[in-house]
């Protein structure tokens, strides 16, 4: 693993659990409230324009930041809770470091996807999806995405978990780990 720290913005924001029905305009006059923001956006899959859940707001100054940080992060909001956090700095150790986890066990929880991919390094966000019908339409499994910190991480979390079987679980389901879909088809 690299021993050089993830560089952060100290003005830009990215923010997490955003409601699928709030608007680009909505998060914007919201966070408004802490200082100017020069841009605010709310990242959207290209085909369908549904909401990934997730936005960035870039403030004029590093104060203001801060302050929608100290405001915003944990705010409920729906039946969400907000989190906020800097934003890093886009470079080659920050790229490609989102990993899709399917075929998930009904049973699992996320105390459980938290405590399996951890060990990898640092995540920086991870979201559950409820159970799915398998194509068989037989048993129903979930979904996971794993946000890593480093693309290292998520290659790691990959490599060790990939055709491998669920631990402590009954049900023989192998997980199935890849990368995620890249931001080229996020708007």
């Amino acid at each position: 693993m690299s021993d050089q720290p993830m560089k952060y913005s100290d003005t830009n924001l990215i923010i997490n659990y955003i409601p699928q029905s709030m608007t680009r305009m909505e998060l914007q006059s919201m966070f408004e409230k802490a200082g100017p923001i020069e841009n605010c956006q709310i990242i959207c899959d290209k085909a369908n324009g549904l909401s990934y859940g997730f936005g960035f707001c870039k403030y004029a100054d590093a104060g203001s930041a801060k302050l929608a940080i100290d405001n915003f992060n944990g705010h409920p909001i729906l039946n969400k809770r907000l989190k906020v956090a800097y934003a890093r700095i886009q470079g080659e150790e920050s790229r490609n470091c989102n990993v899709y986890i399917s075929n998930i066990p009904a049973r699992v929880c996320p105390d459980d996807i938290q405590d399996l991919f951890e060990q990898f390094g640092r995540v920086i966000n991870y979201r559950l999806v409820d159970a799915v019908k398998k194509p068989s339409g037989s048993e129903k499994t979930k979904i996971s995405f794993i946000l890593y910190e480093r693309h290292e991480s998520a290659l790691q979390a990959i490599e060790a978990v990939n055709g491998k079987p669920w631990p402590h679980c009954d049900e023989n389901l192998i997980i199935s780990a890849r990368l995620a879909d890249q931001n080229a088809k996020k708007v």
